[in-house]
């Protein structure tokens, strides 16, 4: 199955095709081509920008990789990421009715 057939199946939520692309048995990773081994983890140039954003939001990556690319997964605490941390809650009040509509000022 190619790439993005898996990425559209994932995305309309049918995760079943998974377990039946997952390799059956250990991947030794001493036993990949040097070309496959320097590719684990990597980023496509692409996607730079993402992880840059996300790892600036607090993200980081530890040594998981992607089942379909074997590019970087990225995870976080909750508490550890930037944006998260910069939010503050506040009360909203729902009305019964809506409120009317502002009136212009005469200029």
């Amino acid at each position: 199955m190619d790439f993005t057939k898996a990425n559209y199946l994932t995305g309309i939520n049918s995760k079943g095709f998974i377990a039946d692309l997952m390799p059956h048995y250990p991947v030794y990773v001493p036993m990949l081509s040097p070309a496959a081994k320097a590719a684990l983890g990597k980023t496509r140039p692409d996607q730079q920008p993402v992880l840059d954003l996300l790892e600036n939001e607090g993200f980081r990556f530890r040594n998981y990789v992607d089942i379909f690319d074997a590019g970087p997964t990225l995870e976080s605490r909750t508490d550890d990421i930037r944006s998260v941390r910069a939010s503050n809650s506040q009360p909203v009040q729902i009305a019964a009715e809506p409120a009317p509509p502002a009136t212009k000022s005469p200029c």
